[in-house]
């Protein structure tokens, strides 16, 4: 009888550190986007202040290296500088979260789970793990200026992660991280 109790007892544990986990993932997904709003709010904030290319050029000192501000000759220019710049901070931010999504799935006891929550599990891993692959690549892209300059609205329909994003909804949110837009 102490034995069962005992599965009963750790079984109960480890649901629980399952829903806790799970809990905490939701609360660091909301506090990245805040994070990505502030970025957003504070990219606004910079490029609001600038009236002319003299005043845009001379805030960037120090932000960007001399050569990138000595390429650009238009107030345009400048502003996609400015934008480069949080996009790379916005990436930061969401590399910084998808590292914390792999350690938590990657510590889960799926042996607490039933085969087909094992298997949503799992894929949820390599899905977060290819995102995470891809920030790299689109870091090297944003230095490289290679970024459309329009984004797609979130929202896709369809099966949601714990986060509440369907895989359209990640694909969109990728997008508009590497195009710099919040539409």
């Amino acid at each position: 009888d102490k034995e069962n109790q005992r599965k009963i007892f750790e079984q109960k544990r480890k649901t629980l550190q399952f829903k806790s986990e799970t809990d905490s993932l939701q609360d660091q997904d909301e506090t990245v986007k805040r994070k990505i709003a502030n970025i957003k709010r504070w990219q606004n904030e910079e490029l609001a202040s600038y009236e002319n290319l003299e005043d845009l050029k001379a805030g960037l000192k120090g932000k960007v290296s001399d050569e990138e501000i000595a390429k650009i000759t238009t107030l345009e220019e400048g502003k996609k500088a400015v934008q480069k710049k949080y996009q790379l901070m916005e990436l930061d931010v969401l590399a910084e979260h998808l590292q914390e999504m792999v350690k938590m799935y990657e510590g889960l006891d799926l042996k607490i789970l039933t085969e087909e929550q094992k298997k949503v599990i799992t894929e949820r891993l390599d899905g977060v793990k290819d995102k995470l692959a891809e920030v790299p690549l689109q870091k090297k892209e944003i230095a490289e200026d290679k970024t459309a300059d329009k984004g797609a609205k979130l929202g896709g329909k369809g099966s949601t992660d714990i986060l509440g994003m369907s895989p359209k909804d990640w694909d969109t949110f990728f997008t508009n991280i590497q195009t710099g837009t919040d539409a």
